[in-house]
């Protein structure tokens, strides 16, 4: 399985979080890491989820785009990072 970052920024309303999170659900995807974090707007939130699931990134984009309270949203590509000693 391949893993993809999706990074939206939504009004910062009550159950945001769950709706976006119930997408996920929905399409029997893993979420692997999810972040919240303020914007210099105090009404909207930068929301990170880093998910597992096969050439499903632009559809889960496209699915948040749809939901009312997303302001923005991308596709962020996920490179593999070799943890360990250099050199």
């Amino acid at each position: 399985m391949s893993k993809f970052t999706v990074e939206l920024f939504a009004n910062n309303w009550a159950g945001v979080l769950d709706r976006a999170t119930g997408l996920y659900e929905k399409e029997a995807l893993n979420i692997d890491s999810i972040d919240v974090a303020p914007t210099v707007e105090p009404e909207v939130s930068k929301i990170t989820i880093v998910g597992t699931g096969k050439d499903k990134a632009e559809k889960m984009a496209e699915k948040m785009r749809q939901m009312a309270f997303v302001k923005a949203c991308n596709v962020i590509a996920n490179e593999a990072v070799r943890v360990g000693a250099v050199g």
